[in-house]
């Protein structure tokens, strides 16, 4: 169901995934293919893309 509940949890996990592979990678690219890695069949890679290029980019 789209709209389960679970979906919340999910979300979550993933966005902390992404920080912590953020912090564990030096690049775009090597943050994309770790979170494909671990999220193969997620929805829309081209959104991963520009979030990994996005935050490669970010100031610290």
């Amino acid at each position: 169901m789209h709209d389960d509940p679970k979906i919340l949890a999910e979300t979550k996990k993933y966005l902390a995934d992404f920080n912590r592979l953020d912090a564990e990678t030096r690049t775009a690219a090597e943050l994309y293919e770790a979170m494909l890695a671990l999220y193969p069949n997620r929805a829309n890679p081209g959104s991963l893309w520009g979030g990994a290029k996005r935050a490669k980019t970010t100031a610290r």
